[in-house]
């Protein structure tokens, strides 16, 4: 089984809300992705991920094809087992997913959006904050960086 595939977290707005492209790469993808207006990066979740997989896999920009989340870097150099690197995904799509119950939104990458724009604010309650901080220190320990 692919770690990629059991996560998406790269693709599915959890992790990053734009993907900046390489020259001529928006205009490649066209309307099987969605690009920001402003500087025609791609706007996360990505319209080409369903159920995890990418749409564009053989075209993607480089960006993607690059990105390598440390857990699957130490997948591949043995540093972590599969199951390892499963559970750590595993635990981080279990943490959206409370925040999204807490938040009371099925959408768990709008759950998480907006609490982000709420706990900037200083306008999220203390369970949602509780939530996103457990959320965003496993997404840390995968080095999965959130951009806000």
């Amino acid at each position: 089984m692919s770690l990629c595939l059991s996560c998406g977290l790269c693709c599915d707005g959890t992790l990053f809300r734009r993907v900046p492209l390489e020259p001529g790469e928006g205009a490649r993808l066209g309307p099987r992705v969605r690009l920001s207006e402003g500087d025609g990066s791609l706007v996360q979740p990505c319209r080409a991920l369903s159920e995890r997989k990418c749409g564009v896999y053989e075209d993607r920009p480089a960006v993607c094809r690059k990105f390598r989340c440390l857990a699957l870097e130490q997948l591949e150099t043995g540093e972590l087992t599969e199951d390892e690197a499963q559970e750590l995904v595993s635990e981080a799509l279990a943490r959206r997913r409370r925040l999204a119950e807490v938040m009371g939104f099925e959408d768990e990458v709008h759950a998480l959006s907006l609490a982000r724009a709420q706990a900037a604010a200083g306008l999220l309650g203390d369970e949602a904050t509780a939530a996103l901080e457990r959320l965003s220190r496993t997404l840390f320990f995968l080095n999965l960086t959130v951009q806000r």
